[in-house]
């Protein structure tokens, strides 16, 4: 029987997901958990102590993209499902298995890797916001997953133990990954994804570049390196110890220099320093300036866009498109304008939101895939 639960709101320093996320479970709790850090949000509706389905405010999290980074879906595939959606409100996971470009098992299969990652990365969250709302969520139209709280918190107990083991390896983004004693001359085959880590190695790059060449999450980047060392393909990574240190402190920097490019007009570096800096040094005036420097932003953007002239249409062809390998949600954008939306309307209701909207279509602007033509 599930038992009643009272609203949360606070910060993730006093309200750690390790303390919530087993009480909700053994309330069997129904409701929708919100958790962010700077300009990272993630949702996650419950029924009964288990996810039925989790959102994200990145596009890089997003199921369309994630299904394509993994090589299930074709990214026009993806923008042609996102516009279904947004035309019948039938959620993604249903559109694919009925258009044919995916079946409902492997749908399914993401969407719990989906949210099991996302709700496992948030566990490490130190700084942040978490709410609790209970109710009942809409029962929705997409498909049927159910990932119990309770086994998710002890997913997330048994990798706190493994990440005390990947953290001894590789203690920090900045920690300069190594190659293995005689690695270059060993005959043996290299599977692909190790030959990227293989190559960052020799070429004396960060962690942090490992986790920008792999698209699966932190924890499944940081297990592969883990396992090179045990293969000693890798050696453990050579740590600068001041760059720690210098990481809080430009973080620190960054939120002043943030404040300094929002006076002066410049929403966007703003923006992009204030999000560095939520990364790098979490804190309440971080987000503060990151939510100011976006708000500025949104309204330059829009300003930039709809004060030029004339009715907005894709330039390129088709065959152009397919060979710059866009992302889903540059086809999804395209696809609109090619309808003859108008535009404010594509930028309100856009899935990506308003102001990664904004900015991929100024991109592809400024990249000359979409023109206008005056009426």
């Amino acid at each position: 029987m599930q038992a009643s639960v009272e609203p949360v709101s606070g910060g993730l320093e006093s309200m750690p997901l390790w303390d919530l996320v087993p009480k909700l479970a053994d309330k069997r709790a129904s409701g929708v958990l919100k958790v962010s850090r700077g300009a990272q949000r993630r949702t996650f509706e419950l029924v009964g102590g288990a996810v039925v389905r989790s959102s994200s405010a990145d596009p890089r999290e997003y199921l369309g993209q994630y299904l394509v980074d993994f090589g299930l879906v074709s990214s026009r595939a993806a923008a042609q499902a996102f516009r279904s959606q947004e035309e019948t409100q039938v959620l993604l996971g249903k559109i694919l298995p009925a258009n044919g470009a995916l079946d409902e098992d492997r749908v399914r299969a993401a969407l719990v890797s989906k949210i099991n990652e996302g709700l496992l990365d948030s566990y490490r969250w130190e700084h942040g916001e978490v709410e609790f709302v209970p109710g009942e969520p809409d029962a929705g139209q997409g498909v049927k997953v159910r990932v119990s709280l309770a086994d998710l918190h002890r997913e997330a107990l048994h990798r706190a133990k493994l990440w005390k083991d990947y953290l001894k390896l590789f203690p920090s983004p900045d920690a300069i990954l190594r190659l293995g004693k005689g690695e270059s001359d060993k005959p043996h085959a290299i599977q692909p994804d190790e030959q990227v880590l293989l190559n960052l190695a020799r070429e004396g790059q960060p962690v942090s570049a490992a986790l920008a060449a792999f698209r699966e999450g932190e924890f499944q980047v940081y297990r592969r390196l883990a396992g090179m060392v045990a293969k000693g393909r890798l050696l453990p990574a050579e740590l600068d110890p001041w760059a720690t240190k210098a990481r809080e402190t430009d973080g620190k920097s960054l939120v002043e220099a943030a404040k300094v490019m929002l006076r002066s007009g410049r929403a966007s570096e703003a923006a992009t320093l204030a999000a560095r800096a939520c990364e790098q040094a979490p804190s309440s005036v971080a987000l503060q300036v990151l939510r100011d420097a976006q708000q500025a932003l949104v309204l330059k953007l829009t300003d930039d866009l709809l004060r030029i002239e004339g009715r907005p249409y894709v330039r390129a062809r088709s065959e152009q498109l397919a060979a710059l390998k866009l992302q889903p949600a540059e086809h999804y954008l395209l696809m609109r304008v090619d309808s003859g939306a108008d535009l404010r309307a594509v930028i309100k209701a856009a899935p990506m939101g308003e102001l990664e909207a904004l900015r991929i279509l100024n991109r592809l602007v400024q990249a000359s895939l979409i023109g206008f033509r005056r009426n």
